[in-house]
């Protein structure tokens, strides 16, 4: 069963990869992402960037779907989830591209033709999907910098 369920999950993965991230492709807009995914999202903005978020499950964990843009341009995308899924989305992961050792800010590192791939092992799981130009120009720290940000809005929240 749970071969099954790996199997399921690399092929999900793997579609997705093949179109670089769900059938969307970096550059697209908002509006050609919303025509693939569906309108049923939220939409916020964080610093310089507009988010489209949506809602899933893969393998019975619910994960939050997150379509980041610059200038109405999709650059960076997400799935995120909490931190009982980290180790079977790390195994499917390294199945498919191969183990990888945690950086010392709690990454892991899959780099592909088209796109890379960045698993967070963090208090704040996720697997982040990026094409190539823009991680050569984005730095692990600046991963890291958007944690603490994420980390600092979190409290903020908690206040109101």
């Amino acid at each position: 069963m749970k071969k099954l369920l790996l199997l399921v999950v690399m092929l999900l993965l793997a579609a997705s990869i093949s179109a670089q991230f769900r059938g969307t492709e970096w550059g697209m807009t908002k509006e050609e992402v919303i025509k693939i995914e569906g309108d049923d999202y939220s939409e916020f903005p964080w610093g310089d960037s507009e988010h489209l978020v949506y809602k899933d499950e893969i393998l019975g964990y619910d994960v939050d779907v997150d379509f980041v843009f610059l200038d109405d341009t999709l650059y960076r995308a997400s799935y995120t989830f909490d931190s009982d899924g980290v180790d079977i989305f790390r195994s499917v992961l390294e199945d498919k591209y191969g183990k990888k050792s945690t950086t010392k800010s709690g990454f892991l590192y899959w780099k592909l033709d088209e796109t890379v791939i960045s698993m967070d092992l963090g208090p704040y799981p996720g697997i982040y999907y990026w094409p190539p130009v823009f991680v050569e120009k984005w730095k692990p720290e600046q991963l890291e910098k958007e944690r603490l940000q994420a980390e600092t809005y979190e409290e903020d929240e908690d206040k109101l």
